[in-house]
């Protein structure tokens, strides 16, 4: 057993076309190095959620992170409606609810503990979209920040 943590940062498009609840925010991305390759299962502990914004958008809301075992075949991208088809399924993992980020001035936060949500990972890489519940229109260009942190139990 032993802790692992993975962290990435997803730009968004430079546009400030509006989400739809629902949408995929800055299309699939990947968290790195939550796995050996061969087959784990791990305990998803905590995540958080930076963005790199001063103020949350007007009618932005809470964000839910959807995992998957490999690249989603459905391959939305930025704006698309979210939806679980049939191609996704083997590879899906569940999801992550975030929450309504904090506003901490030059920052918006979310941090999750207590997750303790077990998987079976068959990589070494978790792959995810972010998607809002609700609509708003973005800032152009924004910063997010994904971490998760696990212990893997096997």
């Amino acid at each position: 057993m032993g802790a692992v943590t993975a962290k990435t940062s997803v730009t968004r498009p430079n546009n400030t076309t509006a989400y739809s609840a629902g949408a995929v925010v800055g299309g699939a991305f990947v968290l790195p190095g939550m796995g050996n390759g061969s087959g784990i299962r791990l305990m998803l502990t905590s995540a958080q959620f930076e963005w790199d914004i001063s103020a949350l958008p007007t009618g932005a809301g809470n964000f839910t992170l959807y995992l998957y075992n490999k690249t989603p075949p459905s391959g939305y991208a930025d704006g698309a409606a979210w939806d679980l088809p049939a191609g996704d399924r083997p590879f899906f993992l569940g999801s992550i609810a975030l929450g309504i980020p904090a506003d901490l001035g030059s920052t918006l936060y979310i941090e999750q503990n207590v997750i303790n949500k077990q998987i079976y990972l068959n990589a070494a890489d978790i792959y995810a979209y972010c998607v809002t519940g609700s609509g708003y229109t973005p800032a152009a260009s924004t910063v997010q920040t994904f971490t998760l942190h696990g212990i893997i139990l096997d």
